[in-house]
């Protein structure tokens, strides 16, 4: 069962190759990393071509999919319209941290700022990128 919700930005440095996530991905456990179907839409615009979409289709068998339920699309609505201002969380990450709460799971993200005071949101960076 899933224990993480991993952040498209993640999954981007993972894609990219970045020492850093390829070292997390590697080292997590079997089966404990999910991705919300918003992330997957977010990674598969950012396909340039057919060889992008290869290699995100690789890289997608390693995380259990989740879609959105009716409660998530809720939550991230009331998330937007409350920390949107303070934040400038958009639509997606309010998608995906509502996947996350709804679901009990930890967001593995590098974008903290985005989630920042979202109460009961356990958002933490997988790792630190080196200079």
């Amino acid at each position: 069962m899933s224990r993480f919700l991993v952040d498209t930005d993640v999954c981007v440095d993972f894609i990219r190759r970045l020492p850093e996530a390829v070292e997390f991905f590697d080292s997590a456990r079997t089966g404990s990393l999910a991705m919300s179907v918003v992330t997957d839409m977010e990674l598969v615009v950012g396909c340039q071509n057919r060889w992008d979409r290869r290699k995100l289709d690789a890289f997608a068998t390693r995380l259990s999919l989740l879609p959105l339920t009716a409660h998530d699309s809720v939550l991230a609505r009331q998330l937007l319209r409350r920390h949107r201002p303070e934040t400038g969380i958009g639509m997606a990450d309010s998608l995906i941290a509502a996947t996350a709460l709804n679901r009990g799971l930890s967001l593995l993200t590098r974008n903290l700022k985005h989630y920042k005071g979202i109460k009961g949101l356990d958002a933490v960076a997988p790792y630190q990128l080196r200079d």
